[in-house]
């Protein structure tokens, strides 16, 4: 997933990551990857105070045309049994209009944009 973000900094793209640096066994390599983003330009949050976030969930906003799409790919289980998605084990990948708005909710939040 890093490598994916680099590449879309390197394509032009603006990029945001929550990386949470209080994870299980992870805190010096997620403090590592945290920095190689900020460094090559990746806008990075590091977490609200007294809120643990394990959302597994990458949002894609793309304008199509004249609209605005947005991707969701998620590996929670939690999201995918809230909108049906058979797919547990694989993952979800969906351009549903609820689904995005959720999620662009969700990145709201963690990035201080949302009230």
């Amino acid at each position: 997933m890093v490598e994916a973000l680099l590449d879309a900094i390197g394509e032009g793209k603006q990029v945001a990551a929550l990386v949470e640096l209080k994870a299980r066994f992870d805190e010096e390599s997620n403090i590592e990857w945290a920095r190689a983003l900020e460094r090559d330009g990746v806008h990075v949050v590091y977490g609200l105070p007294g809120l643990k976030v394990h959302c597994k969930t990458a949002l894609v906003v793309r304008r199509e045309g004249d609209a605005i799409r947005r991707y969701v790919a998620s590996f929670h289980r939690q999201l995918q049994q809230r909108y049906g998605s058979a797919l547990y084990r694989h993952g979800m990948f969906t351009c549903d209009e609820a689904v995005g708005a959720d999620c662009t909710d969700l990145f709201n939040y963690l990035n201080g944009l949302f009230r």
